[in-house]
């Protein structure tokens, strides 16, 4: 029998911090900041990733989670965003004020990894359709394929994605609202983004 990841002491470590803020402010005002709502029970309930998401209220674990990950980026979202709406202004990881010259060029270098050895097997429709299964949105830009997403109501994502050919390999660029440090410091943020691309490569094998 696989080991709910809850269960682990590497989860109960970092959840148990993101519990105590989320207990100190209360599903009330991150359900306002987070752009979310609340249910008759006290329940959490927003959009990610084109599923309904679900917090519940005293143990604060998420129904419909894809991973141990995104729980805790999501937590963090919940748990330290302050309202501030999206700006309609794409940036890059390496944008971020707190450390995001040196962090954000890692992440961006784990976002091309990820893309070169889980998409370059892939077709343009098999990872459109992968796009669209998480709730992405066809957008222009530069890319072969270009998908905006709502990590969150008030995080937007934007995947830019190069298509393998006969010299390279699939390549692609997460890029963030300028609001994204209102919500999720780089750490947070960059995690979110090698989390969408895993999350993009697992939808096109299914």
């Amino acid at each position: 029998m696989t080991r709910d990841y809850r269960d682990t002491e590497q989860y109960q470590r970092f959840a148990e911090g993101l519990h105590e803020r989320l207990e100190a402010t209360g599903l009330v005002r991150a359900a306002r900041c987070g752009g979310g709502a609340l249910r008759e029970d006290g329940a959490l309930v927003l959009r990610s990733l084109g599923r309904e998401i679900i917090v519940s209220p005293g143990s604060f674990l998420i129904e419909n989670s894809f991973n141990m990950w995104y729980e805790l980026v999501l937590l963090q979202y919940l748990a330290d965003g302050d309202g501030c709406e999206p700006m309609d202004r794409w940036m890059g990881l390496g944008n971020f004020d707190d450390g995001g010259a040196l962090r954000g060029s890692s992440f961006d270098m784990q976002v091309r990894d990820a893309a070169a050895k889980e998409l370059s097997s892939f077709s343009a429709a098999e990872i459109a359709r992968a796009c669209r299964a998480l709730g992405g949105e066809d957008a222009e830009s530069m890319g072969d394929l270009t998908y905006d997403f709502l990590f969150a109501p008030h995080f937007p994502m934007r995947v830019q994605i190069w298509l393998a050919d006969d010299e390279f390999s699939a390549s692609a660029k997460v890029l963030v609202d300028g609001n994204a440090e209102h919500y999720l410091g780089i750490e947070a943020a960059g995690s979110a983004a090698v989390i969408l691309m895993n999350l993009i490569a697992e939808q096109a094998c299914q």
